[in-house]
C-alpha cells in the first residue's frame, strides 16, 4: 500500500512555518508567565521564612522596595514578551490572507509597539537607566539582585 502524499509534498515545511512560529511564540509567552508566577512563590516563601516581617523593621519602605522590585521586573520581562508578539503580529500581515487575521495583526502591532514604548519611558524616567537586556539567567527567573 503506497503512503498518502501531499498535493505539493515539497513545500509542506514552508506551510507549517507559521504554525511553528505561532506555536514557538505561545509557548514563549508560557515561559515568561511561568517566571513570573515562579518568582512571586519564591518571594513569598522567603518572606514567610524571616524570623520577622520586612513591615517590623522597615515599615514606611516596605511597600515602595516591593513595588519598585515588581515594576522593574515586570517592565524587563513584558518587554520582550510585547517584541515577540510584534514579531508575530509581523508574520501574520506577511503571510496570512484572512483580512480579520491581518486587522488583529495590525492592531496588535500598533498597540504592544506603543506599550512598549511607553514601558521604556517609565523606566527611563523612575530609574534613572534605560532598559536592561534581558540576559540567559534573568530570562529564566535566577536574577537575585535589582
Amino acid at each position: 500500500m503506497k503512503p498518502i502524499e501531499s498535493r505539493d509534498s515539497g513545500h509542506q515545511g514552508e506551510t507549517n512555518k507559521p504554525l511553528l512560529f505561532a506555536i514557538a511564540g505561545l509557548l514563549a509567552g508560557s515561559s515568561v508567565t511561568g517566571i513570573l508566577v515562579t518568582n512571586v512563590v519564591q518571594a513569598q516563601q522567603v518572606h514567610r521564612g524571616l524570623p520577622y516581617s520586612v513591615s517590623q523593621v522597615m515599615p514606611h519602605r516596605r511597600g515602595m522596595m516591593m513595588g519598585q522590585q515588581a515594576d522593574r521586573h515586570f517592565i524587563t520581562m513584558m518587554i520582550p514578551h510585547h517584541e515577540g508578539a510584534v514579531k508575530m503580529a509581523d508574520l501574520a500581515l506577511k503571510l496570512s490572507k484572512r483580512p480579520e487575521i491581518r486587522k488583529l495583526a495590525e492592531s496588535i502591532k500598533r498597540d504592544q509597539t506603543r506599550e512598549i514604548d511607553q514601558m521604556r519611558a517609565w523606566y527611563k524616567q523612575w530609574y534613572g537607566t534605560n532598559v536592561p537586556p534581558l540576559s540567559c539567567d534573568r530570562r529564566y527567573g535566577n536574577d537575585r539582585g535589582n
